[in-house]
């Protein structure tokens, strides 16, 4: 697959790949500073979808779908850029990963893609690493958290909160990455976009979105995390295109029953955060962390 050639970074190798794009890690030739290039082409969305047609059966007419609609990734990559340096003003969170600039690929005039320059996080995503003792699992929940609180205080939702975009860095802590989905508080919801295992129920059905979709997100993403399977989901298929089969399975099944060592308060706030009704989750991301605090 061609690999990024931007003027004035050097690239060294392929560090992951996401829906429609592939990330590798870069060195900035004047500052000799090392960093991430989130590559998105129409040559990268046809071998991704090429490949995953490849591993999953059944999903020759999604993966054609997903091909063609090389718009969509374009626009999640701008809307990545454009959420994140919103907030470049402020001062930063340890926990937000963050974004130095944005580059058009031309190739004879035509638009072929993106180039999304940003900060280098080494580590793993809790998807491929879940396995780390109790004590570390609650702060990186804590952390994780704590950043969307800081995007909730810049009115800013997440909305795509799961195991892959909760990087662990080499020295120990929680970063969320991945803003194609985000969105303003201001905005409309649009097309229903998201992970089915992790979305909660209000998205699920296009209604607008408020901080409590987020603490779903996040605890449905941690159900997953201290079970090693998944939350019984507010999306039960995907029936094609943007349409999705709603279900209400009711509450979560015990974490406990899966994972003993859970604290019974975080068994609590797992399991409300995964309620199907907003109302009946913390209301906000520092009642999250207040009930986070409280648990030894």
């Amino acid at each position: 697959m061609p690999k990024p050639n931007l003027k004035g970074y050097e690239t060294l190798e392929i560090v992951g790949n996401g829906a429609g794009s592939v990330v590798y890690k870069a060195r900035d030739l004047a500052t000799g500073q090392i960093c991430a290039i989130k590559h998105v082409t129409r040559t990268t969305i046809r071998g991704i979808e090429k490949a995953r047609r490849e591993v999953r059966s059944g999903s020759r007419r999604l993966g054609k779908y997903a091909r063609l609609n090389y718009r969509g990734y374009f626009e999640q990559i701008k809307n990545e850029y454009r959420v994140l340096r919103s907030l470049e003003s402020n001062t930063p969170s340890p926990h937000i990963v963050r974004v130095n600039g944005l580059h058009t690929i031309r190739h004879f005039l035509r638009r072929h893609g993106y180039d999304l320059v940003m900060e280098h996080v080494d580590g793993a995503s809790l998807r491929d690493k879940p396995d780390y003792p109790m004590h570390d699992l609650i702060r990186f929940y804590h952390e994780a958290a704590t950043g969307l609180a800081y995007l909730h205080a810049h009115r800013i939702l997440h909305t795509d909160m799961k195991p892959h975009h909760i990087f662990i860095t080499r020295d120990g802590h929680a970063k969320l990455i991945d803003f194609g989905l985000a969105r303003f508080f201001s905005e409309p919801s649009g097309r229903v976009q998201g992970t089915a295992e992790f979305m909660a129920p209000e998205q699920a059905k296009g209604l607008p979105l408020d901080p409590r979709t987020d603490v779903y997100g996040l605890g449905a993403t941690m159900y997953w995390v201290f079970t090693g399977q998944m939350n019984r989901p507010a999306l039960s298929g995907v029936t094609g295109g943007d349409g999705f089969t709603v279900g209400y399975a009711g509450r979560a099944d015990s974490v406990r029953d899966k994972n003993p060592k859970c604290p019974p308060p975080l068994e609590d706030l797992i399991l409300q955060s995964c309620e199907r009704r907003p109302g009946k989750r913390p209301a906000t991301m520092h009642e999250v962390i207040r009930r986070l605090n409280l648990i030894t």
